[in-house]
């Protein structure tokens, strides 16, 4: 009795961390395609048709550098330096 106890213990374990590994997977994939989203009317703004700080795209979209960067080329966007010197981006469109 108390193997298949634990062994129904364990497939319910397995099937638990499934569903919460998918339904995360599935919560980060649709909070990018909003970043993604957001990004895209940033560097669309017409106020800034050079391009935007990547310090700035970050904090308007609340990621790390890196994972904006990520983002960026996911969406096609160039890296390009600003006036100082400065990391920028920009779309081609």
């Amino acid at each position: 009795m108390i193997g298949a106890e634990l062994i129904s213990e364990l497939i319910s374990n397995v099937i638990s961390n499934f569903f919460k590994l998918a339904t995360s997977f599935i919560g980060s994939q649709k909070l990018n395609g909003l970043r993604k989203k957001r990004l895209k009317k940033l560097l669309q703004d017409s106020r800034f048709l050079t391009g935007r700080k990547l310090e700035t795209l970050t904090l308007k979209i609340g990621t790390t550098p890196e994972e904006c960067r990520k983002l960026l080329l996911e969406m096609g966007a160039k890296g390009i330096f600003l006036k100082g010197n400065i990391e920028g981006w920009t779309l081609d469109e």
